[in-house]
């Protein structure tokens, strides 16, 4: 297999759903509800769900699914408010040294050439919004410290109601949800709501949740981390 495709949910991007005015509880599920209910219909999810409190480990753990499926390249569709591309000039290598976090994980992963596509669903509700938001992705691309980050090319970013175009038909190998609770307005209804929609639409998957006490680590501990996480794929 030449590529895999992992489909990537951050949290964070149902913040739409709170930021205009305060939403009944009901209303607010519902909006959850629906949102996993098109995509139980829309593509080939795997039967396992990994769950991670923070986006970056999503590296290691894809690294660790690429080599179970042989694969060379990872294929990312991030439903999320942050393209994650973000910080990728001198302040993500620290006394030489280089550091991955929320921020910056998906440019190295592309410094690595481990990044196939890369496919952004931004919380914009208008094409011309969600394009605003694609140019500010190529502007951290194109202002990296590597040439590697510099050369990646993503797909145009969608706004948030055509979700559906991003998925559709496709066969994920991975499936990963990130709890961002730093990031995540009202962390623990959101993912309360979310865990009621999965029992729901996707009652067959099983859920497996990681845990890792560091909020970022160096990418020389990338191989001894993506380890840890090919033990239970």
């Amino acid at each position: 297999m030449e590529c895999i495709n992992v489909l990537s949910l951050d949290l964070d991007w149902f913040n739409y759903i709170q930021r205009s005015q305060s939403v009944p509880i009901g209303q607010f599920r519902a909006e959850i509800d629906q949102f996993f209910a098109r995509l139980s219909k829309s593509c080939s999810l795997p039967s396992r769900l990994s769950i991670m409190k923070e986006h970056h480990y999503l590296y290691p753990w894809a690294n660790a699914l690429a080599i179970k499926h042989s694969a060379h390249k990872i294929n990312i569709v991030n439903i999320d408010e942050h393209h994650d591309f973000y910080n990728l000039r001198d302040s993500a290598w620290k006394n030489g040294k280089r550091w991955v976090d929320c921020t910056n994980f998906f440019g190295f992963m592309a410094h690595d050439r481990r990044l196939g596509d890369y496919l952004w669903v931004t919380t914009e509700t208008t094409k011309e919004a969600s394009w605003v938001h694609g140019k500010d992705l190529m502007a951290n691309i194109k202002q990296a410290r590597s040439p590697m980050i510099r050369q990646f090319c993503p797909k145009r970013s969608l706004p948030r109601h055509r979700f559906i175009q991003a998925v559709k038909g496709r066969k994920f190998d991975g499936f990963v949800i990130v709890r961002s609770p730093q990031y995540t307005a009202n962390h623990r209804s959101v993912y309360h709501a979310v865990d009621l929609a999965l029992s729901k639409w996707l009652p067959k998957i099983k859920v497996k949740k990681h845990t890792h006490r560091q909020p970022d680590f160096l990418h020389g501990n990338l191989h001894a981390i993506q380890q840890s996480f090919g033990t239970c794929l």
